[in-house]
């Protein structure tokens, strides 16, 4: 998913373009007021528990691909 960031005073006048892309590209957008996040835009299917499970099968894909090396590290 991309995430893009936009000044709620330029999303204010880009509305319409920002929820089609958010709908139809499943782009997350984030806005900001002075540089600092006040609100965030995602699709309507956005699930975190979606996430967490995708999260969770890369961790675990990693882990079989590089546990042995992350154990020698932690060792030290």
């Amino acid at each position: 998913m991309t995430n893009k960031t936009i000044s709620i005073t330029e999303a204010r006048s880009r509305i319409s373009e920002i929820t089609d892309e958010v709908e139809q590209k499943k782009v997350t957008y984030a806005f900001t007021r002075h540089d600092k996040v006040i609100a965030k835009l995602v699709p309507a299917d956005f699930s975190h528990s979606n996430i967490s499970s995708r999260l969770a099968e890369e961790l675990k894909e990693f882990l079989v691909e590089h546990g042995g090396a992350m154990a020698r590290l932690t060792k030290r």
